[in-house]
């Protein structure tokens, strides 16, 4: 498409030899798959992401937001344009940026590579240390039928955890393989017994790992987030108050903050179908067709 219409980085480096341009694509500019259409659940499934999300002999579980567009495309595109940036500083000169958001899922599976390399261990879609194999790093469903995430990896909380639940005994056996799924089974027992609230309400007073699982609309009313400046009020174009999600790099100097708010469905048509030439006779018969 670039080369069409004759924006690619050759042509642009040959007016600008200092320009830095960042090309975001499912699978790269090299490689059999570089032409090919795809969607973050692509992405995810050739890197083997989703071959590690969800429970043991279950299909995979597809998670609900964009990790391969947002937190592998987006970031790293990111990243890598700060780091053109800085060399540019040293060497006066620009380059080319090759995101492939397949190959940044790919790098997500770091830790899970080098446990491979040191024990000859792949993991296991949730059956493996960090994903449901163990008591001590799993999810509990609450009387209510909400969740709670407890992640009582060391020992320390673990031991907390345990007197707490009046289990000590479970407390040595934290890692015991032969005794896992009866302390899964007995603290999903325990966990049942009181509402999300009510553990909330306990374990906030002792020193371990837990988190009550959010909903979206929690999260947008949590004095937490507001406190850090996560969820911030900023007004939209007809002047209501909407919620935006602030900047979570919090600077101590030069500090970010959300200027405008995203832009409402169909706020810009009239203005691009303009820029492209349309008349507002064409705009207005457009509308009237229901094509707009």
């Amino acid at each position: 498409m670039t080369n069409r219409l004759g924006i690619d980085y050759d042509t642009v480096k040959a007016i600008n030899p200092k320009i830095i341009y960042c090309s975001v694509t499912g699978f790269g500019q090299t490689g059999k798959f570089r032409n090919q259409a795809g969607h973050d659940i692509n992405y995810l499934s050739l890197a083997g992401i989703l071959d590690v999300i969800g429970e043991p002999d279950r299909p995979p579980a597809i998670p609900g937001i964009q990790m391969a567009d947002i937190a592998g495309g987006g970031m790293n595109a990111a990243i890598g344009i700060l780091l053109a940036l800085f060399a540019r500083e040293r060497t006066g000169i620009g380059q080319y940026i090759d995101i492939s958001m397949t190959d940044t899922m790919v790098s997500f599976l770091t830790v899970s590579q080098h446990m491979h390399n040191l024990l000859g261990q792949a993991p296991v879609r949730g059956d493996s240390l960090l994903s449901h194999h163990y008591a001590f790093y799993n999810t509990y469903e609450t009387s209510d039928h909400r969740y709670i995430a407890i992640g009582a990896l060391e020992n320390r909380f673990w031991s907390v955890l345990c007197n707490h639940l009046g289990k000590p005994e479970f407390i040595p056996l934290q890692f015991d393989e032969t005794r896992r799924v009866e302390m899964i089974d007995t603290l999903r027992d325990i966990f049942r017994r009181k509402t999300l609230d009510e553990w909330d309400t306990e374990l906030s007073q002792l020193d371990v790992c837990y988190a009550p699982i959010h909903t979206f609309e929690e999260v947008f009313d949590h004095p937490f987030f507001k406190d850090r400046e996560m969820i911030v009020p900023i007004q939209d174009s007809e002047g209501k108050l909407q919620k935006a999600i602030g900047v979570p790099a919090k600077l101590s100097e030069t500090p970010g903050n959300v200027r405008t708010p995203p832009v409402r469905f169909g706020e810009n048509t009239d203005e691009i179908l303009t820029e492209l030439g349309y008349s507002q006779a064409d705009i207005q018969d457009y509308r009237d067709s229901g094509v707009i």
